[in-house]
């Protein structure tokens, strides 16, 4: 996700976005250019679906429900996602207009075993598996990664940018140009892929922020009772220690005497709560 950068509001350019990505691809600093309006960020276009295999198609059980993204052949570059089985599309291959690439979610829901090759299925089309794409998310982190099919189509609501790791605000103003002999009358938008990605997790960093502090909080009320006992047995055992001391122990061994009994209920507290701690956390 890092270096992408994503320009909204390409459907106003209608056909022409396609020559933009043309252009685009021209600029020094670009490494890939899509079309598409589906990005892997909330609040972007969606398309959900029944899916099912073709020989399942009167038994709804075997039904699934995900997303059906229409992707153009460099998609899955620009964006860098992993295809774990198969190949990506190829804009060289005719037959690619009814191949499918799909996600490891699908793989599951659908229980396909060696899944290239094999037809999946909604209401009005039929298409053959060419590849499997490494699961990613695209909605809260809270939510199960949905099955997910991508398919080529024409969908033109945003333009994604891969670009190279050198002299970014100078490409970055060479695309601005482009945008700007493409639509003179309306500026150019774009946003950072990562940023925008990061922006979903921000609830979620939130409870961890909110975690740390009740943590630190419940540490501190539990050392302050610890200091309030040891000081209360301290001063019950004040005889003893007067009479330790005359007899000559060092403050370093009355503190040790007084703090030994706190010391082995620690332990034995965190020995127990480690344990605990680890499988709630996971």
């Amino acid at each position: 996700k890092e270096q992408v950068l994503i320009l909204h509001g390409a459907q106003t350019l209608g056909e022409n976005v396609y020559d933009l990505k043309t252009e685009l691809k021209r600029v020094p600093g670009v490494e890939e250019v899509s079309v598409s309006s589906f990005l892997p960020i909330e609040n972007t276009s969606r398309n959900g679906n029944g899916f099912f295999l073709p020989e399942n198609r009167e038994n709804e059980d075997q039904h699934i429900g995900g997303q059906r993204w229409t992707v153009d052949h460099d998609y899955l570059k620009a964006m860098g996602m992993k295809v774990l089985e198969g190949r990506n599309f190829d804009v060289n291959i005719s037959a690619d207009s009814q191949a499918v690439i799909i996600n490891q979610a699908m793989v599951k829901e659908l229980r396909l075993e060696n899944p290239i090759g094999k037809q999946i299925a909604n209401n009005w089309n039929t298409w053959t598996v060419i590849g499997v794409v490494e699961d990613f998310h695209f909605e809260n982190m809270k939510e199960d990664i949905d099955a997910l099919l991508f398919c080529i189509g024409r969908s033109t609501r945003s333009v994604t940018v891969k670009l190279g790791t050198n002299n970014e605000g100078q490409t970055i103003d060479e695309i601005t140009k482009n945008w700007d002999t493409f639509s003179p009358n309306q500026s150019i938008s774009y946003a950072f892929l990562d940023e925008s990605y990061e922006l979903m997790f921000t609830d979620v960093k939130r409870i961890g922020q909110l975690f740390k502090g009740f943590t630190l909080l419940a540490i501190v009320i539990a050392c302050l009772g610890l200091l309030a006992l040891s000081a209360f047995i301290a001063e019950q055992r004040s005889k003893e220690i007067g009479i330790r001391k005359v007899l000559g122990a060092t403050v370093s061994n009355i503190v040790s005497m007084l703090s030994a009994d706190f010391l082995k209920l620690v332990m034995i507290a965190t020995l127990v709560a480690i344990p605990v701690a680890w499988w709630g956390m996971n």
